[in-house]
């Protein structure tokens, strides 16, 4: 696969989990007490939490690795994460949480996007 594609590929990931993470916090602003898009983010988390195994998912290990930061630690305590949108909680604190985490996975898009263009 050359460069571009590759590129293209992470690029895309980078933008359907950006997607994602803002469909959540559009749910969480809105008070949806539960949703397919925090049903799958729950799940997903909750994969990244429980570590690295034979039977982890593409999805978990992808999103693991573009919610570290530049010394491959989490940018956030993602097992609290997930228990706290299972528990359905809404508050600004939970908001702002999440928003972090869409705003990381934009920025490294952005980054590929801009790599992709030289």
């Amino acid at each position: 696969m050359s460069d571009l594609g590759l590129l293209s590929s992470v690029h895309s990931s980078f933008e359907d989990y950006a997607v994602l993470f803002d469909d959540v916090i559009v749910d969480l602003q809105t008070g949806k007490p539960a949703s397919q898009h925090r049903n799958r983010l729950v799940k997903l988390l909750d994969d990244i939490a429980a570590g690295v195994r034979p039977d982890m998912s593409l999805s978990a290990i992808q999103l693991a690795n573009m919610l570290n930061d530049e010394l491959g630690r989490p940018i956030d305590n993602l097992a609290d994460l997930a228990q706290r949108l299972s528990a359905g909680a809404t508050d600004n604190a939970l908001i702002t949480r999440v928003a972090k985490l869409s705003s990381h996975i934009e920025r490294q898009r952005t980054a590929i996007a801009h790599r992709m263009g030289r």
